[in-house]
């Protein structure tokens, strides 16, 4: 009797300490909300540039955002509606260029409409352009450079309007015998010669099967001091 006392004291001993020495969980500090919070990063600033042709009113533009895609991109793009010389002529597509090729044009349409007052008696009205900007390799080919319209530094024109009502398309007009001329043909070539003092780079349907169709211009650079012209 006096040994089973004496144990059941014990388990009421052991009880008795296992509720007074019961741990408490005690929650951890949030370590992290103390420190100081990083803010985001913000986006980084793009400066555009103003294009000089806009500003002394030869071009009439529309002053796009900047492009960015992958290896193509232009900082300061524009979207030529019409080049404003003493007869305004209007892009038929409003071609996304930069100030460069726009400054270019200018130069090359006065050539354009002295051209077409001889062989027309009448002014251009209206460059049935195609493509500024677009990212694409070179003759849309799958790999290659990018082409200058990646960077909208080119422009491709199908043909043009004239403001008596005619109409003068590359791809129908450009004479394949060049010694039997027609008066579309020669002006056509007259144009096309001209552009190589304006542009670093004249395509015309003699120069491959990929322009058939159309002139392109660009002023991308050829050789080491970007002084070589390529006028075919």
């Amino acid at each position: 009797m006096v040994f089973a006392s004496f144990g059941v004291g014990l388990l009421l001993l052991s009880a008795s300490f296992a509720q007074e020495t019961e741990v408490v969980p005690q929650l951890r500090p949030n370590i992290e909300a103390d420190l100081p919070q990083s803010e985001p990063e913000k986006p980084k600033r793009i400066y555009q540039s103003a294009c000089p042709a806009v500003l002394k009113g030869t071009i009439k533009a529309r002053i796009l955002p900047p492009i960015s895609n992958d290896e193509c991109g232009e900082r300061s793009p524009l979207a030529l509606q019409s080049i404003l010389t003493a007869e305004p002529v209007k892009l038929s597509s409003s071609p996304k260029v930069n100030c460069r090729m726009a400054n270019a044009m200018v130069e090359w349409v006065e050539k354009l409409n002295a051209a077409a007052e001889v062989a027309f008696d009448s002014s251009v009205s209206v460059i049935i352009s195609g493509n500024g900007y677009q990212c694409r390799r070179r003759n849309n080919l799958p790999d290659g450079k990018i082409s200058e319209h990646g960077f909208a530094n080119a422009i491709d024109i199908m043909g043009f309007k004239l403001k008596n009502g005619d109409d003068i398309l590359i791809k129908r007009d450009w004479d394949i015998d060049p010694e039997v001329p027609t008066v579309n043909g020669l002006f056509l070539r007259t144009i096309h010669k001209a552009a190589c003092h304006s542009f670093s780079t004249v395509l015309g349907p003699e120069s491959n099967a990929y322009h058939s169709d159309h002139f392109h211009f660009d002023l991308g650079c050829h050789g080491k001091a970007c002084t070589y012209l390529l006028c075919e």
